[in-house]
């Protein structure tokens, strides 16, 4: 329900954008939809996704923390007691300077002290929510909503958590407020697919409603950030050894599997394949299944990554790590090897490298080398058509011929030019999508240090870049070269980087860099 309290903030509230912009699914509009209080970007800054600074943050848990908590309570209480202007003007003031929502446990947990109304903290809460064009007095006001029951102010903050950057405010409310917190966390994550996909899913963890787990196992995993996130929950809440036993599995459900063992292989930022306490089990099922129903390039890239992890091949001290048994590590093997050695692959592989969807044609292409396939034309072919967002990483990666590399040479003087990279200062880090080309630039450059004297007045290009990462790049290229095949004038350039690159750590290479050019012309 609207507030009565008097509005403090000027322009349009966040919670009226947000609403405004929710499909008839339930879903925005647009899911990296701009909000009132954006800052306006900078090439130079490190931009983060909505959601993703509170989801890597995590809470305060300091004395620094507990007195911004205290200091917020206190006005808390005051304003939900007597909600005039001047004191909520002066509640909305100290949220905005107090910067980050971190201290959020600490504050509920000093505002649950003051004894303040409940339903007083509550319309002050929807007050915050619903009328404030500035994130943190909404994030703050969610969490007050949670704390005082959700109430018919439930579709207040489901509306809210459909934009990424406040689900996990919106799921930390359901939580404390709903009275079907799972049910209402379920329908919460099923409307976003980023940060707010995972701080949901994370709260699921645990649950038996049997439709929730199902859901897990087929489409909850997924997530725009990265699967690994929540493939441990799906596998253990959704219980995806039980479900790889079923009798009737369905396509859907063997390719969902196949995803959530592939994320659980490739591990990361949660618990991995090492955490699940039956896994042999689960990737034995999983094989024996897919043995008979293999088809698609999902099942290839899964079975290619149980194989490259209990043979050892991308790092054998994880595999010695798993502490699975002589006898589980060489069943695999035998399953996996049994699996890549059916006679559809190749075939397989052949469409999905002339189809023109951009995730089958890399599946293709990644499982190509396990099959002596050879991709390089297709690559080219690619970069030709579009060389400022072709596969130049895998395109270097498959050329294997001189000849290879001098049509890749080519293209990229073509390509990157000292007009076409002029774009930016010396200390550009070229987040934003005009530096593009630059970032084009860094795949050649990265690879250039393996072969040297090619091209090395694209390593000069490079050190002349106005990013700070082709400069490395070319540095680092220069430092595996021998000094007989550097570039004519690069004396000069290094001279320039040494006393005035924007970087102490860029300064400091093309220093240890310019002393081998003078040590190396000591010893002629």
């Amino acid at each position: 329900m609207p507030s009565t309290l008097p509005r403090i903030a000027q322009g349009l509230s966040i919670y009226d954008v947000i609403r405004t912009n929710i499909a008839a699914d339930g879903r925005l509009h647009d899911e990296a939809m701009s909000l009132p209080d954006d800052p306006v970007r900078d090439d130079n800054a490190i931009s983060w996704a909505p959601g993703a600074l509170d989801g890597v943050m995590g809470a305060a848990n300091n004395d620094d923390g507990r007195t911004q908590a205290k200091s917020a309570a206190k006005l808390i209480a005051k304003a939900a007691r007597r909600p005039t202007k001047r004191v909520l003007d002066k509640l909305y003031v100290k949220l905005l300077e107090d910067g980050t929502p971190d201290y959020v446990d600490l504050l509920l947990e000093e505002v649950g002290n003051t004894r303040v109304a409940a339903s007083a903290l509550h319309d002050l809460g929807v007050w915050l929510a619903t009328t404030a064009p500035d994130r943190l007095p909404v994030k703050i006001g969610t969490a007050l909503i949670g704390i005082t029951g959700l109430g018919p102010d439930a579709e207040v903050v489901a509306t809210l958590g459909t934009h990424d950057e406040f689900t996990l405010f919106a799921a930390v409310a359901i939580c404390n407020g709903s009275t079907s917190p799972e049910r209402d966390l379920w329908q919460l994550a099923q409307s976003v697919d980023g940060w707010g996909r995972i701080q949901c899913v994370q709260r699921l963890r645990g649950t038996t409603d049997p439709e929730i787990k199902e859901w897990l196992l087929r489409d909850g995993y997924r997530n725009s950030v990265m699967y690994e996130y929540l493939a441990y929950t799906a596998a253990t809440t959704g219980g995806l050894l039980d479900a790889l036993r079923r009798t009737d599995i369905d396509r859907a459900l063997l390719t969902s599997s196949g995803e959530i063992i592939d994320a659980l292989i490739a591990g990361g930022p949660a618990e991995d394949i090492g955490d699940l306490a039956d896994a042999p089990t689960v990737l034995g099922t999983y094989l024996d299944l897919v043995h008979h129903r293999a088809e698609t390039l999902v099942d290839l890239r899964t079975v290619i990554s149980i194989d490259r992890l209990v043979r050892g091949e991308d790092d054998a001290e994880r595999t010695l790590e798993l502490n699975w048994s002589a006898e589980q590590i060489a069943q695999l093997v035998s399953k996996s090897a049994a699996i890549l050695d059916l006679p559809l692959w190749p075939d397989v592989i052949t469409v999905g490298l002339e189809s023109d969807d951009p995730s089958t044609f890399w599946l293709a292409n990644n499982a190509a080398g396990r099959f002596d396939i050879d991709t390089f034309e297709l690559l080219w072919a690619r970069l030709q058509s579009d060389p400022l967002d072709g596969p130049w990483y895998d395109a270097w990666q498959r050329a294997d011929s001189e000849s290879r590399r001098e049509s890749l040479v080519v293209l990229a003087r073509a390509t990157f030019t000292p007009a076409s990279i002029v774009t930016g200062g010396p200390d550009t880090l070229g987040f934003g999508d005009e530096y593009r080309l630059h970032r084009e630039l860094d795949w050649t450059l990265q690879e250039l240090h393996a072969y040297p004297g090619l091209a090395p007045d694209l390593v000069k290009l490079g050190l002349q870049s106005p990013l700070t990462r082709n400069r490395n790049m070319s540095l680092n290229a220069l430092k595996a070269w021998p000094v007989t095949v550097w570039p004519e004038g690069v004396e000069d350039v290094l001279c320039s980087l040494v006393i005035s690159d924007a970087y102490e750590s860029t300064q400091e290479l093309a220093q240890e860099v310019l002393e081998l050019m003078r040590t190396a012309s000591h010893r002629r």
